[in-house]
C-alpha cells in the first residue's frame, strides 16, 4: 500500500478541536536536548517539524490518566520531515525522550518520502523534571509495508479507549500487529489483555531471535572455514525451527 505521510496523518481523523498547527523550531528541539551529538542531529537532518495536534480530555473526549508511574494528560502529534532517512531510529529515540509528553511521530524524508510512524509509552520522573523517560522502547512501523487493515484501525477513539493511555497502548499494539502481519499474512488486533502480553511477549523473543539469525548469516558470509560455516548453517537452522514455533503464539483469529 503505498501511501504519503500526510495520507497517513489524515487516517488518525483528529478532530478539529485538537488541531494546533504550530511550526517547531530545530532551536527548540535541539535546546532541550542533553547531548552534543544529539543537538547536531536535529541540526543536520531536520528539516522541518509541525505540532499537528493535542490530544486531551477537552479536545477528544477521552480521559485523563494520572498515577505514581504514568502521567497521560495529553498526546502530541507531530510531523516531522527529515533531510534524509539517516539516523532515523536514534533521531526519532531522541526526540521521543525529549518531549514531556507522550508522542505520535509520523515522520517522511525529502529523499523517500514514504511515511514511518513511531510511539514510545513514558513513564514519570521521580525527580521533578517534567520530561520523564521512556517506559521500553520506541515502537515503529520501520520498513514494513503499511496494509489497509492498519490505517483503517488508527482513528481516534477506535476500539472505544477507556482513557488515553489505552488509546495510545491500542496504538502501539496496531504497529505491533502491522510486523506480525508481515510474517503470518494475518492482520488481527488482539481484543483481551492477555492476549496483548502474549503475543508482544512472542514478538519480543521472535525479534530478537530473527536478529540472532542475521548476526549468524553474515557470520557464515564471511567464515573463511568451512567448519565454521557449517557450525554457523546449524545453528541458523535451530533458530529458525524455534522462529517457526513462536508463530502460533503470534496468531490471533482475525479481526473483522
Amino acid at each position: 500500500m503505498q501511501m504519503t505521510a500526510d495520507e497517513l496523518l489524515a487516517a488518525f481523523r483528529l478532530p478539529a478541536e485538537s488541531l494546533v498547527g504550530l511550526r517547531v523550531t530545530k532551536k527548540e528541539l535541539g535546546e532541550r536536548l542533553p547531548t552534543p551529538a544529539d543537538r547536531r542531529l536535529v541540526s543536520d537532518l531536520v528539516e522541518s517539524c509541525t505540532w499537528v495536534a493535542v490530544l486531551k480530555p477537552t479536545t477528544c473526549g477521552l480521559a485523563a490518566v494520572r498515577d505514581s508511574e504514568r502521567e497521560y494528560t495529553e498526546i502530541a502529534i507531530l510531523r516531522l520531515v527529515q533531510r534524509s532517512p539517516e539516523h532515523r531510529p536514534r533521531l526519532h529515540e531522541a526526540l521521543h525522550r525529549v518531549i514531556p509528553y507522550p508522542v505520535v511521530l509520523i515522520s517522511s524524508a525529502s529523499t523517500t518520502p514514504a511515511p514511518h510512524l513511531s510511539l514510545a509509552h513514558k513513564r514519570r520522573s521521580a525527580g521533578t523534571t517534567a520530561t520523564g523517560f521512556l517506559a521500553g522502547e520506541v515502537v515503529s512501523t520501520d520498513d514494513v509495508p503499511l496494509v489497509e487493515a492498519f490505517t483503517d484501525s488508527l482513528v481516534v477513539g477506535a476500539g472505544d479507549p477507556a482513557d488515553l493511555y489505552a488509546c495510545y497502548d491500542g496504538w502501539i499494539a496496531r504497529i505491533e500487529a502491522l510486523h506480525i502481519a508481515a510474517l503470518t499474512g494475518v492482520w488481527a488486533v488482539p481484543r483481551t489483555s492477555s492476549d496483548l502480553q502474549r503475543r508482544r511477549s512472542a514478538l519480543a523473543t521472535y525479534t530478537a531471535l530473527d536478529a540472532e539469525r542475521l548476526v549468524l548469516i553474515r557470520r557464515a558470509e564471511v567464515a573463511r572455514q568451512m567448519s565454521a560455516r557449517v557450525d554457523c548453517n546449524l545453528a541458523i537452522q535451530a533458530l529458525r525451527q524455534r522462529l517457526n514455533a513462536l508463530l502460533p503464539d503470534l496468531n490471533l483469529e482475525p479481526t473483522p
